[in-house]
């Protein structure tokens, strides 16, 4: 059984024999099977008690993406330590597309597809926003996950056309799966709410015990992983390992995306880079274009 603090906290997990999955509540230190009773159902404490997302200090300002009409909080923020100008940023992560379930491997390039955690809606709708693969966020076709972009008939527009060095991609405005007018958030602009000498807790909400001193309201909010022909969840809040994973526009290598990281107890600072198969699903935020 695996070990608990939060006594009443409940979780979902895949059940390897049936491959349903299956609630699980904390009771007396280890999560145990739920058993529902004819007249009751999974309670709202299941799920994460959002009145603190957000800085209560700040004044968020509203993005309406008429997409699809939803309506994302945006704060504007004053990095200070770089050569960069404030910028306006989503404080939630982006949930523009058509859910797709666990598992689903025939995606369609003529619609935005996303994964929500544990296939529950509740995760998107909630700050947590989308999970998308590489090529989903970048806005290309879904070829592009197994290859250099620009280099097949399939992925024939290059991300990046010219770039010579690596640390090029840091400052590239693409605008991916966001809005007109917004880009997928890149890495210079991550790093730069960071601090020279801060951590990466300045990004996290207070649910995930950060000090969201900009207002960006960042979650551990997991991923969807791709292994063996089939996706997982993992590293959302409840996990051993915290982790917020978040895509930018940086073309690694034919099979992986460049990525920022925010993890409690993994990294320097609690916030680097990486790399991430392309077709794992990560997070997405937009930025203004400035």
């Amino acid at each position: 059984m695996k070990a608990c603090t939060e006594e009443g906290h409940m979780i979902q997990r895949t059940n390897s024999k049936t491959n349903e999955r299956d609630w699980y509540v904390c009771q007396d230190g280890f999560y145990v099977p739920y058993i529902e009773s004819s007249s009751s159902s999974v309670p709202t404490s299941s799920y994460f008690d959002m009145d603190s997302l957000y800085n209560s200090t700040k004044s968020y300002g509203e993005f309406k993406d008429p997409r699809d009409g939803q309506t994302y909080k945006t704060i504007v923020v004053a990095p200070g330590w770089v050569s960069l100008q404030e910028f306006e940023v989503f404080a939630q992560n982006l949930n523009y597309g058509t859910q797709v379930k666990l598992g689903f491997l025939e995606f369609d390039d003529s619609r935005v597809e996303k994964f929500c955690y544990d296939d529950d809606p509740w995760y998107c709708d909630n700050g947590f926003g989308g999970l998308y693969s590489w090529s989903e966020a970048m806005g290309l076709p879904k070829a592009c996950d197994s290859v250099w972009t620009g280099t097949t008939p399939a992925c024939p527009d290059s991300l990046y056309p010219g770039v010579a060095y690596d640390a090029e991609w840091d400052d590239l405005i693409h605008q991916g799966v966001c809005p007109d007018g917004w880009h997928v958030m890149n890495r210079t602009e991550y790093f730069s709410l960071r601090g020279e000498f801060d951590s990466g807790y300045r990004l996290l909400s207070k649910i995930c015990e950060g000090s969201n001193y900009h207002g960006f309201s960042a979650l551990y909010g997991g991923g969807a992983f791709y292994e063996e022909d089939s996706f997982h969840y993992d590293f959302i809040m409840n996990a051993k390992l915290h982790r917020g994973l978040f895509w930018v526009p940086h073309d690694k290598q034919p099979l992986l995306g460049g990525a920022v990281i925010l993890a409690d107890g993994y990294v320097e600072h609690g916030m680097t880079t990486g790399a991430y198969p392309k077709y794992d699903g990560l997070s997405v935020r937009c930025v203004k274009n400035y």
